[in-house]
């Protein structure tokens, strides 16, 4: 099979869309797949390299940020239209420029297309929902991608429902999350931290909840302090709020590729999100057996059971959160069944080898040549 990947942004930039891009490219490969991932350029990047065997292709585009999507859009066309005869579907990761752009080409060229859904999980909805809120041109946009898209992937059973409110077709919708590499990810069974370790690991933007966080940290007592740490792994504009704030109990470390020894230091991972598609971090800290505790939002939901594989705590609210950092303080020892729980949970729905072998049902069944496609 023959895949074109669609994304903005792709490594070594990283991000959750662009990790989970290059994760799955990595395995279809591994499967005997050719994989060529369509993306723009950066600064200091190459404009084509191989990445663990992926063809990278990078267009240069306007730094105008309305004229970028167009740029992009006619140069991936272009491609396209040179290299029709290899490519077999289209997979865009987000709905924005690479989503219209996966629709254009089934629309020019009859290359079957499929796009995963990003965000969702917040009060302003999925990707879709504020493209159709945006106005005119927006609902015109999405009556496009209704119209030429082969399949929306919904990672999350919020993005889901926003399709389907959105009046996407039901078999036009496939849940699929986002998956992690078992082999990859694992719990070393370290002897217990001296002191109690928190650890936020993403981006440090609104969003994320940061502020949430800080908030409900500087709250909780002094004999609590001195008892437990926060540590804080990540960069964006929120870091601000670092400053002027670190103490012996909060620990700024910046951005970290090494998740996996971050995760195993640590002895319960924070995600105070404000909305979240499926978060990566969140998927790592449950294979890794942290203890969780999570805002009750978007993906957040699907993949923590109160009070069985984690915690959930109301979005925005800082008191709720306090309550449930100081719960898992008081009865750490008691939590182990829990963190069990929260890898186990992963294993159906969550494994990206599984996933992996779902998408390439998805590609062959779009790719069969007798399908008939308007």
């Amino acid at each position: 099979m023959r895949i074109v990947m669609l994304i903005s942004s792709f490594h070594p930039l990283v991000g959750g869309a662009e990790r989970q891009a290059q994760r799955l490219s990595k395995k279809l490969i591994e499967k005997g797949n050719d994989v060529t991932v369509l993306t723009r350029w950066h600064e200091g990047l190459l404009a084509k390299e191989k990445i663990e065997g992926i063809n990278v292709v990078r267009f240069k585009v306007s730094k105008n940020s309305k004229l970028a999507p167009l740029i992009y859009l006619i140069k991936v066309l272009k491609y396209v239209r040179e290299n029709k005869a290899n490519i077999d579907i289209v997979h865009a990761h987000a709905l924005s420029a690479p989503g219209i752009s996966a629709a254009f080409i089934s629309k020019f060229f009859k290359i079957p297309s499929i796009a995963k859904i990003a965000g969702g999980g917040g009060k302003d909805g999925c990707e879709i929902v504020r493209m159709r809120k945006s106005g005119k041109i927006g609902e015109m946009k999405v009556d496009f991608l209704k119209k030429h898209l082969d399949l929306f992937i919904a990672i999350s059973k919020s993005i889901e429902k926003d399709l389907l409110d959105s009046e996407i077709e039901q078999n036009k919708i496939v849940f699929l999350p986002n998956g992690i590499d078992f082999n990859n990810f694992y719990s070393n069974n370290a002897s217990p931290n001296e002191i109690f370790k928190f650890v936020y690991i993403g981006r440090l933007e609104k969003i994320k909840g940061i502020d949430v966080l800080l908030s409900a940290w500087e709250a909780l007592s002094d004999d609590f302090k001195q008892r437990n740490q926060l540590v804080i792994a990540g960069e964006g504009k929120e870091r601000i709020l670092l400053k002027g704030i670190q103490k012996d109990n909060i620990k700024y470390i910046g951005k970290q590729n090494d998740i996996l020894s971050l995760l195993n230091s640590s002895d319960v991972f924070l995600l105070p999100s404000r909305y979240e598609g499926i978060s990566n971090a969140l998927l790592e800290a449950m294979a890794t057996e942290r203890i969780i505790i999570a805002s009750n939002v978007g993906g957040n939901i699907d993949l923590i059971n109160n009070n069985n594989n984690g915690l959930l705590f109301e979005s925005e609210n800082v008191n709720d959160l306090i309550d449930k950092i100081t719960y898992v303080s008081e009865n750490r020892e008691r939590l182990t069944k829990m963190k069990k729980e929260a890898r186990n949970t992963l294993k159906d729905n969550y494994d990206l080898q599984k996933n992996v072998n779902r998408y390439i049902e998805i590609y062959s069944r779009l790719a069969n040549p007798g399908e008939n496609r308007s």
